[in-house]
């Protein structure tokens, strides 16, 4: 029994700028893994993406995929090509005018399981206002010893296909100060509101 053809982007309402930037996306996914949703999510934005249910579920979908991409990385080294197919296959489907819902992640992205989609919504006011005041700037300094700049290349080559083991042999460092830092850069980057953080991941985890 054939599986049910997916919908068209066109019967749904999909804009043509929003169909783009979902390709963006997927593709950056495909070659990137978590930097996907972050760079769309936080640093580049299409106006709408936020009211848009469609665009936060493919956004939702990236997410997962980010993260078991990153994950198959660290404990089998080949988690990156899990990752790699389903942003092709997504950045294909989306160009064929096509509603994608990625094999298995996309019945998880839709359970959610960390909230990722509530934060996303909490993340974005409803009504946009002019900031009255600069954004709080965030805590740049480095954790044990491990700068943004050394924290955003180890998560670069981990989506890449690197592991822990290259990264902190690299690094100079042990593996409980490598964890340390890793959760700290990752709740301020959570936490950073003016996106400076992530912005800087993006330029570091790009350098080769």
């Amino acid at each position: 029994m054939s599986a049910a053809p997916a919908a068209s982007l066109d019967s749904i309402g999909v804009p043509q700028p929003l169909r783009e930037r979902a390709k963006i996306l997927w593709i950056i996914t495909a070659l990137g893994g978590l930097w996907g949703w972050i760079i769309c999510a936080f640093i580049w934005k299409e106006e709408g993406q936020d009211q848009d249910a469609w665009f936060q579920q493919q956004l939702g979908q990236s997410f997962y995929v980010g993260c078991v991409s990153w994950i198959g990385s660290v404990f089998c080294g080949l988690g990156w090509f899990v990752g790699a197919i389903l942003g092709l296959l997504g950045f294909l489907a989306i160009g064929r005018g096509e509603d994608y819902l990625a094999p298995v992640i996309g019945d998880l992205a839709a359970k959610d399981p960390v909230g990722i989609g509530k934060t996303q919504a909490s993340s974005t006011p409803v009504v946009q206002a002019p900031p009255t005041s600069p954004q709080a700037a965030p805590d740049l300094s480095p954790v044990d010893g491990i700068t943004l700049e050394h924290w955003a290349w180890g998560q670069a080559q981990l989506a890449q296909g690197g592991t822990v083991d290259n990264v902190i042999g690299y690094l100079q460092v042990d593996r409980a100060r490598w964890d340390r830092a890793h959760a700290e850069w990752t709740n301020r980057m959570a936490n950073d509101a003016s996106g400076t953080i992530a912005a800087a991941c993006a330029r570091y985890g790009g350098a080769s």
